[in-house]
């Protein structure tokens, strides 16, 4: 159920146009190369609130949910497991960091390309369908994207005997998984779009809502 969920929270964010973050890595860049912004008004300011809102919003919603016991008890073996799974790469140190991040490259090229379909989509019902198979298949391959593991890690404190604080979350998963995320948004959609497509705007006169 969890690679809907996500697949119906990514389209409430093309629908209603709010702002991801993993959906500004791609679009930033794309605006850079497409010449529509210069490295001096990159709005590396815009980039920065949407990933505070995004950290605000994760927070929220995990102590939403927690008062809420909207997650119970019923799901404590499953959150366990799937926190020890975002959490694996500790036990291989420099490497598994390194593997984060690569996790991460994979996480977001997904999500971006679920932006990408639904920027060129021009109906709702296309923009859905859009989001849907890429979101999909980001959640089944279980690899990283930084809102979504925070958005894990901030529900499971609430009912899950969290063996690693937020120091080793943070280090060990979520940075890693960021900066993969900026790269394989910036690098494996908004650059190879463009390129390939060798236009101004990733697709067409589209807006993403």
């Amino acid at each position: 159920m969890l690679d809907v969920g996500f697949a119906s929270g990514f389209i409430l964010v093309v629908i209603s146009g709010s702002a991801l973050i993993t959906e500004m890595n791609v679009m930033l860049p794309e605006m850079l190369l497409a010449k529509r912004l210069s490295l001096s008004t990159l709005h590396l300011g815009f980039w920065a609130t949407v990933l505070f809102g995004n950290i605000i919003g994760a927070l929220f919603v995990g102590g939403l949910f927690g008062l809420g016991d909207v997650v119970g008890p019923a799901e404590y073996e499953r959150r366990s497991e799937l926190i020890e799974e975002k959490m694996r790469f500790q036990e291989d140190g420099v490497g598994g960091w390194f593997g984060a991040l690569a996790s991460g490259v994979a996480g977001n090229w997904l999500v971006g390309m679920a932006t990408f379909l639904a920027t060129a989509a021009r109906t709702i019902p296309e923009k859905i369908m859009g989001v849907l198979f890429s979101v999909v298949g980001f959640v089944v391959l279980g690899v990283q994207h930084a809102p979504a593991n925070l958005g894990y890690f901030s529900i499971a404190q609430w009912h899950v005997d969290v063996a690693y604080g937020w120091g080793e979350m943070v280090w060990w998963n979520l940075l890693p998984a960021l900066i993969g995320n900026v790269i394989g948004a910036s690098l494996l959609v908004a650059a190879l779009f463009w390129f390939t497509h060798g236009r101004g705007d990733l697709a067409g006169e589209a807006d993403l809502a």
